[in-house]
């Protein structure tokens, strides 16, 4: 029996904890990412309130009445900003987060790879981590990891990925004008997101199988 009524989700075969680990990862992020949208509406709701009762403050007031307009235009801008503020708290921070749950598991398969092995560990890895990591699985490792980052559609969302978490100081201008900035307000887009990086698991899972073959 199910304890919480959505274990049915991918569970790890090959048994090493890194995996495990994942699993519990991927399960409670894809939670906590269906509620986002709501808190994003429900915050939304809130400061559009706060402008109509902002305005009607400004209406009543002798002397701000005067300067109803551009009351209309910061109340606008404010609800803008927040806008766009909000989408990179919520969402930004989900994204990144799902690269690095796959980034880690990778790096602890290969930990768990060379103690099967016998040998050293490497520590890091150069250029791009998942590749990296994937690449030590296969060349130092001998394991058939079926899966490709870049073909399975993982290299618009580290675009945005960079543009929300590494460059925050400009990044809602940036990811604002990104091609593929509508993917982070759709939450069919975020959940097909985490399908990617389960598709990625599951191939190292089925990898790792082999592993004491």
């Amino acid at each position: 029996m199910e304890l919480f009524g959505d274990e049915d989700a991918w569970q790890s075969r090959a048994g090493y904890w890194s995996l495990i680990l994942a699993e519990y990862r991927l399960r409670n992020v894809r939670r906590v990412a269906s509620r986002l949208f709501e808190a994003h509406d429900a915050t939304m709701r809130d400061l559009r309130e706060r402008r109509i009762a902002y305005l009607d403050a400004v209406k009543a007031h002798p002397e701000a009445r005067d300067y109803i307009y551009e009351g209309h235009d910061a109340a606008d801008d404010e609800l803008a900003h927040a806008d766009e503020e909000v989408q990179l708290l919520l969402n930004g921070s989900l994204v990144a987060y799902g690269f690095s749950l796959l980034e880690s598991t990778l790096k602890g398969c290969a930990e768990e790879a060379a103690a099967v092995r016998g040998t050293p560990a490497p520590s890091n890895v150069r250029g791009a981590k998942i590749e990296g990591w994937l690449a030590v699985l296969r060349d130092k490792y001998w394991l058939s990891v079926d899966w490709d980052p870049r073909s399975y559609g993982l290299v618009p969302w580290r675009q945005l990925r960079n543009e929300y978490v590494h460059e925050l100081e400009d990044g809602i201008v940036r990811a604002s004008a990104s091609p593929g900035a509508d993917m982070v307000r759709d939450g069919r887009h975020l959940q097909a997101f985490f399908d990617l990086i389960e598709e990625g698991l599951v191939a190292v899972d089925r990898a790792m199988m082999g592993l004491r073959g």
